[in-house]
Formats: structure tokens, C-alpha cells, sequence
């Protein structure tokens, strides 16, 4: 058993948190959450009863871009808050939260609770300066990659928004260009009608 862990912890709840980011994932990705339940073996490994392991998971696809609707993350807070938690386990920091402020706000009650938390490879105990930093710097980091997703597929859906425009542009032109009769001009669509919505980003 790992030092860090205390008799105290023991005695405490090892949560395994559960979240798929879309419905896509949730449909297509069955794997990503077998994976994150798979997290109950590493508890008992570390040293909980399997009585003690508790799997929390949202019910349906939530962003970590906000806790709004996420049940399952508000269950994590409320028992860490009244000191029922030794243990908090997630395949990655992005799991719990890909809002900076949220993070460290579950930190800090972690901090004042003494819960540990734990990923796929490491442990780590919110107390310890060296685990802190580094678990603050990979939420900001979660934070930044999902920002750096959404200009990335915004600029892409603006791009292939102006090559429709322009191609319904030269699609009439071509309809209304010599030999042809205005009459008889085939109906065009319009760019916001062949255009797709703008995916949601998790």
C-alpha cells in the first residue's frame, strides 16, 4: 500500500468518477467508459474494500466545461464536503473538469477534507505542495486544450461556411450565364442552408 494512504482514508468512500463528453462518445466510444469503470480495480489495488468503492457517473453526456447539470460531480463535492471521501479517482484531470475555477475550488476541498485523488498512473495528495502545482497546472492545461479545440473547430466551420457561400455565389452565376434562361434557373441553396450547425465543444 502506498504511503500516503492512511487508515483514515481506508475508511472512507474511493469514488470513481464517470463522464462522456458528447452523445457521440457515448454512442460511438464504449470503450473510453469501460475504461474510466475499469478505475474500481485500481481502488481495491490501492487498498479500499470493494464495499468501500462507490461509481459515480453522469447520466448523460456532460461537458467539463461547466459542473451546470452534472449530478454525479455535484454527489463527488457534496461527499467530499461532508467527509465521507478518502479517495477521488478519474482516468484524467479533463474527467473531473476543464473549468480552471471549478477545479480549484474541488481542490481546496479536497485540501480541507484530506482526500487524495488518482488518475490511471499516479497518485496524488492535494496536501503535498509538488501535487498541488502539478495538479493545478493540469487543470489549466485541460482548460486551455478545450479552448484551443473550439477556435480550432470554429475556424474550420467558418471556413467550409464561406467555400459553400462562394460556391452557391458561382452556382447562380453559372445558372444565369449565357444560354440560359432566368426563367428556368434551378433553385440554389443558400451557405447557411448547406452549411452544417456548429458542432458542440466539450
Amino acid at each position: 500500500m502506498n504511503d500516503r494512504i492512511g487508515r483514515h482514508h481506508l475508511e472512507r468512500l474511493a469514488i470513481v468518477y464517470v463522464r462522456q463528453s458528447s452523445h457521440k462518445q457515448v454512442r460511438d466510444n464504449k470503450e473510453s467508459r469501460r475504461r474510466q469503470r475499469a478505475l474500481d480495480a485500481r481502488a481495491t489495488q490501492l487498498g479500499w474494500d470493494k464495499e468501500k468503492v462507490l461509481i459515480l457517473e453522469e447520466e448523460k453526456a456532460r461537458s467539463g466545461s461547466s459542473t451546470a447539470e452534472r449530478s454525479a460531480y455535484r454527489k463527488v463535492s457534496e461527499l467530499v464536503f461532508q467527509n465521507q471521501v478518502g479517495i477521488i479517482l478519474a482516468v484524467e484531470v479533463s474527467r473531473w473538469s476543464r473549468d480552471s475555477v471549478a477545479w480549484q475550488m474541488l481542490l481546496r476541498d479536497c485540501i480541507y477534507s484530506n482526500v487524495l485523488l488518482a488518475d490511471e498512473q499516479r497518485l496524488y495528495d492535494p496536501n503535498d505542495p509538488h501535487d498541488n502545482a502539478s495538479l493545478g497546472m493540469q487543470g489549466v492545461m485541460a482548460e486551455y486544450e478545450l479552448r484551443i479545440i473550439r477556435k480550432r473547430m470554429l475556424e474550420c466551420w467558418w471556413e467550409k461556411s464561406r467555400t459553400l457561400r462562394d460556391l452557391s455565389r458561382d452556382w447562380h452565376r453559372l445558372c444565369r450565364g449565357p444560354g440560359h434562361r432566368i426563367g428556368k434557373t434551378p433553385q440554389c441553396a443558400s451557405a447557411k442552408q448547406l452549411g452544417p450547425h456548429v458542432p458542440e465543444i466539450q
